[in-house]
C-alpha cells in the first residue's frame, strides 16, 4: 500500500514512537510490591504520581498546543523525550520521603506534557497528504505496544536488577530508541512554524 507525502517519500517517518506511555504502562509494576515494600508507602500514596502526572497533563495541554504553533513539532518532541527519560530514569533516586517520589513524578509530567500525541499526530498530518489516517494509525500503535511488552520487561528489570535499575533501564533504553529515532525522522512540514521562522535553537537537519 502505497503512501505518499510531499515532504518525504521515506517509509521511516511512521517509525516515530510515543514514548509517553512507557511510565504509565510499568507503572502497576512498582506499585505491585516494589515500593511498597521498600518504603512502607500506601497504594494511593505511590499512585499520587501518576495522579500527579495526569493533572499537570491536562493543564499543560493547551501551553503545549501554543508551543508546537509558535516552534513547530521537532523544537518541542526531541527535548520532551530527552526531559521524559532522564526524568524516568530519575525516579531511580527516589528517597525516603514520599515527597520525593511525587516531586520526580512531577518532572515526568512535565516531560510527558511535552510529548503529547498531539505533537506526533500534528507532525504526521503536516506531511502525509494520501491515506494520512492510516498515517496517523500506525503511529499511534507504538502506543499499544508499549503498553503489551513493557509490563512484561518491567518485571523482568526488576527481577534482575532491582526497582531503581528498572528505572534506570527504562530511561536509558527509551532514550536510546526514541531519540535517534526522532532525531533521523522527526521533521516539521514545509508551512510549519519552525521553517518559516527558523528560530536560533531549534533543532534542525
Amino acid at each position: 500500500m502505497d503512501i505518499r507525502t510531499t515532504a518525504s517519500r521515506d517509509p521511516s517517518d511512521l517509525l516515530m514512537p510515543t514514548p509517553e506511555v512507557a511510565g504509565d504502562s510499568a507503572f502497576g509494576e512498582w506499585r505491585r510490591g516494589s515500593l511498597e515494600h521498600a518504603f512502607g508507602w500506601s497504594r494511593a500514596q505511590i499512585s499520587g504520581g501518576l495522579m500527579a502526572n495526569s493533572v499537570i497533563s491536562v493543564i499543560g495541554a493547551p501551553f503545549i498546543g501554543w508551543l508546537i504553533d509558535r516552534f513547530g513539532t521537532r523544537s518541542v518532541g526531541l527535548p520532551g523525550v530527552a526531559l521524559y527519560y532522564a526524568a524516568i530514569a530519575l525516579l531511580s533516586q527516589t528517597g525516603a520521603s514520599i515527597w520525593s517520589w511525587w516531586g520526580l513524578w512531577i518532572l515526568v509530567a512535565f516531560g510527558a506534557v511535552l510529548i503529547k500525541p498531539t505533537v506526533w499526530a500534528l507532525s504526521v498530518s503536516q506531511r502525509f497528504d494520501a491515506q494520512r489516517a492510516l498515517a496517523i494509525a500506525i503511529v499511534m500503535s507504538g502506543s499499544g505496544l508499549c503498553a503489551i511488552f513493557l509490563p512484561a520487561a518491567t518485571t523482568t528489570l526488576i527481577a534482575t536488577f532491582g526497582w531503581r535499575g528498572a528505572f534506570i533501564g527504562l530511561g536509558v533504553g527509551g532514550a536510546l530508541i526514541a531519540l535517534p529515532l526522532l532525531y533521523l525522522f522527526l521533521r516539521d512540514g514545509p508551512n510549519s512554524p519552525s521553517c518559516l521562522s527558523s528560530p536560533r535553537w531549534a533543532f534542525r537537519r
